[in-house]
């Protein structure tokens, strides 16, 4: 070992003895180039140092760069630590090794290199590395206890980077394995023995991750990425249990925490995370309406005269994180309006109604049991919790109607999803309709979901509808004042305006759709469900005074022009005569 040790350290004399007297000729021929050129060189230089931090594919093969990450990050051998202080001083030799590994990472999962096509082919090679990999990153991570303040990307940063690759590699090539890697990763006298316990340990490294991230005033790049790593491991965790809950817990605290400030990507991914979180608990309804809430409270109604009382649920909605936060209440309604109307359809093909049934009985009652699986009881209670869901989206949406959105993608998408909520309500109704004769009354939750329709909700769409097209017409009127200059930034503005256009008499169309099928339930069910709706004159088409009348002082002008025309033709001018 002395020995080694001796001829090691000769050969790292002599390395870094050739070392410098390479660096030293490359700057004295590059001085003397410099000289030579005169001041042009400059500029390349300065493109030389930018293409220069820039890493090319390492030639280091994977089974070298997990020893070299072990030997950073895990050897604890005391002989070892001496000559490893050396190598760990230097951070960016260790950011070097961290980059080389995760270009390995990524060639695992996009298959690029020959090294990574071979391991490929032996499945069980390869998942032993990226357990040796995760192992260490993960190992890393946990010892951490604060993130430092370095110059360029933090060393727990790129961890966490490439931790969550792995964990994408293993999700997509073995599903079946994310146990074993795991198991792997997490230290032996920590680990529960399950999925689950593992899964929440790695949750709770990444928790006190993110608490010392934040509290160390870091970028939130950093942040967002361990917000990401948790989603992903949060698949694994059964609904209902404990560590669930209490992820859950952690989330809503974060959001309702004012340490966050103004950043709208860690507002966006923190409202995300815990509307996921949440759905998983079936009650994602409920906090999106929360949410909206808080939205409206900051971006303001459309009514200037409204004072809206103050709602501060959410700390990380404010003025200017509310937009995001509002894409993602579009993304998460429109994933869970599409769960409920797939529902729905599965509810139709277990219990679809049959005109002439064969089982009837001497009362003419049908036999259900051989219309599906599942019995009236049943689908009613299953009824009842998808109006349930639906009231809490429909109170929602009554929060963003009155909200003063600009328009453009915020206004479109608020559009899109009002008439995503019309036509599932008009499925359910049609699809109740449909089976009314096997039921005795309409179910309560759905005649208080029609009934908050057609008081709240549908009144203060048409007055949104009347918003956005006051506020298009403005925007339109500003275009034709603007320079020629703006071209660009008026052709973008147009767009968005069609794309309302456009979506506008979809909503009206799937509202007129939801009201028909709301009448033919009230005529099979002699309810009248119709009571709390008016019919608007807006809904078929609108005739608007000014134009009609500019047009037919358009067309008295016309013919006035052409009864002096015909007047010319009759009493020529003598003039004009000689001149022709």
């Amino acid at each position: 070992v002395a020995k080694a040790g001796a001829n090691t350290s000769m050969s790292v004399a002599k390395a870094g003895a050739n070392t410098s007297m390479s660096v030293a000729k490359a700057g004295a021929n590059a001085s003397t180039s410099v000289a030579k050129a005169g001041a042009k060189p400059k500029s390349s230089i300065k493109k030389l140092s930018v293409t220069s931090n820039k890493l090319w594919p390492s030639n280091l093969r994977l089974q070298f760069v997990i020893r070299l990450l072990k030997a950073l990050f895990m050897d604890n051998i005391p002989s070892h630590q001496q000559a490893l202080a050396i190598l760990k001083a230097s951070s960016s030799f260790v950011r070097y090794v961290l980059s080389v590994a995760l270009q390995k990472i990524q060639e695992i999962r996009d298959r690029t290199s020959e090294e990574c096509a071979v391991l490929m082919l032996g499945q069980k090679k390869l998942q032993k590395k990226c357990i040796a990999l995760g192992r260490i990153l993960f190992n890393q991570m946990e010892c951490v206890k604060a993130p430092k303040t370095e110059k360029g990307r933090s060393i727990v940063d790129m961890c966490v980077e490439g931790f969550s690759q792995l964990l994408e590699i293993v999700e997509g090539e073995w599903p079946e394995k994310m146990e074993e890697f795991l198991g792997g990763v997490v230290p032996a006298d920590k680990d529960e023995g399950d999925l689950c316990g593992r899964t929440h340990y790695a949750i709770k490294t990444l928790q006190s991750l993110f608490t010392a991230a934040i509290n160390a005033s870091t970028t939130s790049k950093d942040a967002i990425l361990m917000l990401g790593v948790v989603s992903l491991l949060m698949k694994y965790l059964p609904s209902g249990s404990q560590q669930l809950k209490q992820v859950h817990s952690w989330v809503h605290g974060h959001a309702q925490s004012k340490e966050q400030g103004n950043d709208a990507p860690l507002a966006k991914t923190l409202a995300s995370l815990l509307l996921t979180v949440v759905a998983r608990q079936s009650a994602s309804a409920q906090t999106m309406e929360e949410f909206a809430q808080d939205v409206h409270y900051h971006i303001g109604d459309c009514d200037d005269d409204v004072q809206l009382e103050e709602s501060d649920q959410f700390a990380i909605v404010s003025k200017t994180t509310a937009p995001s936060v509002l894409a993602v209440l579009f993304a998460h309604c429109e994933v869970l309006l599409s769960d409920i109307d797939w529902l729905i359809a599965q509810l139709k093909s277990e219990f679809s109604p049959q005109t002439e049934s064969p089982f009837t009985d001497d009362d003419g009652a049908s036999d259900l049991a051989h219309h599906g699986t599942a019995s009236p009881t049943q689908h009613t209670g299953v009824v009842a919790s998808i109006c349930e869901q639906l009231t809490h989206v429909l109170w929602a949406m009554y929060e963003l109607v009155q909200t003063a959105l600009s328009p453009g993608p915020a206004t479109n998408g608020l559009l899109k999803c009002l008439t995503k909520l019309y036509n599932v309500m008009s499925n359910l109704v049609k699809y109740y309709a449909s089976l009314f004769g096997l039921f005795t009354h309409v179910c309560n939750n759905l005649v208080v979901l029609v009934e908050t329709v057609g008081k709240e909700l549908s009144p203060k769409t048409y007055s949104f509808i009347t918003y956005t097209q006051t506020i298009d017409e403005n925007a339109r009127l500003g275009e034709g004042t603007k320079s020629k200059t703006g071209k660009g930034k008026a052709k973008s503005a147009a767009g968005k305006l069609k794309k309302e256009g456009r979506s506008i008499p979809d909503l009206i169309f799937s509202m007129e759709m939801f009201e028909k099928h709301l009448i033919q339930l009230s005529k099979k069910s002699k309810r009248d469900l119709m009571e709390h709706f008016k019919r608007s004159t807006a809904r078929d088409f609108k005739i608007d005074g000014q134009t009609v009348q500019a047009k037919l002082s358009e067309n008295v002008r016309e013919e006035i022009e052409s009864g002096d025309e015909e007047g010319d033709e009759e009493h020529p001018n003598p003039k004009r005569l000689k001149t022709v």
